[in-house]
């Protein structure tokens, strides 16, 4: 009987198959999105060219025109700058896909030191990516490097190591300098994680997590808020359910 069973080898290599082949179903995915469709709107070209004229030298905000920040451009400099990788369309979505899939990637990798459980794992990682299609309707917009930013800064702060929380504030700062709102959001959670890493103090512990708590519910209220009202004048009462899950999510990590 006892031979039967599978070895620990054994168990991880299955792990290791499952997870490759969630990851070729994925890539399979978003190549196919990515490739396949075009937002009438267009943003993909338009961010394009605020590139190429930063790159070509064109200040921001007064010569090149642009409502993202400028961490946004500085990581584009020494890939297409330095590098001198063409910005092209075919370029610009495959850059998407591959930061598409790493994000996945890294939100599995963060369930599955949550549970234990690499299955989990691969379920949070295919479910990542599929939640995360709108990334391949517009190849090269800026959300797709602060969710990898905001992922990376996830994972460090699982740590209790000082100097990945600092890695991981840094993050939070890039994030804020390319798109202000997730920023904000990276920056609540630092300080999350930052209040159970803070000296053995239960009253300056305590202080972090009631103030990260605070934060944390209180800007989850806030986006459900504003998103209900608009839904509710509108009649599209469908776009409250992830605001929702986002404010429950919210709710049940800081009672925890």
């Amino acid at each position: 009987m006892d031979s039967a069973q599978p070895t620990k080898n054994e168990y991880r290599n299955r792990g290791a198959i499952i997870w490759l082949a969630a990851i070729c179903i994925c890539v399979l995915f978003a190549l196919s999105h990515s490739f396949s469709s075009m937002a009438i709107y267009d943003d993909e070209s338009y961010i394009m060219m605020t590139i190429k004229t930063f790159l070509e030298g064109d200040r921001l905000y007064s010569e090149t025109y642009t409502q993202y920040g400028p961490a946004y451009y500085m990581i584009q400099q020494p890939i297409h700058g330095w590098l001198g990788v063409p910005i092209t369309h075919d370029v610009v979505r495959l850059k998407t896909v591959f930061t598409w899939i790493l994000i996945g990637l890294l939100s599995g990798v963060v369930v599955t030191k949550l549970t234990q459980n690499r299955f989990a794992g691969v379920a949070a990682m295919m479910l990542s990516v599929l939640h995360l299609e709108k990334l391949g309707l517009e190849p090269a917009h800026p959300q797709e490097v602060v969710t990898l930013l905001a992922s990376i800064g996830l994972l460090l702060m699982s740590s209790r190591n000082r100097g990945l929380l600092f890695a991981a504030g840094v993050c939070a700062a890039f994030a804020g300098l390319a798109k202000l709102n997730v920023g904000a959001v990276a920056a609540v959670g630092c300080l999350f994680a930052a209040g159970f890493t803070a000296p053995d103090s239960k009253r300056f512990n305590r202080l972090f997590a009631a103030v990260g708590s605070f934060l944390a519910v209180g800007l989850a209220a806030a986006i459900f808020a504003s998103i209900a009202k608009q839904a509710l004048a509108s009649s599209q009462v469908v776009t409250i359910i992830w605001p929702l899950v986002i404010l429950v999510s919210a709710v049940f990590v800081c009672v925890a």
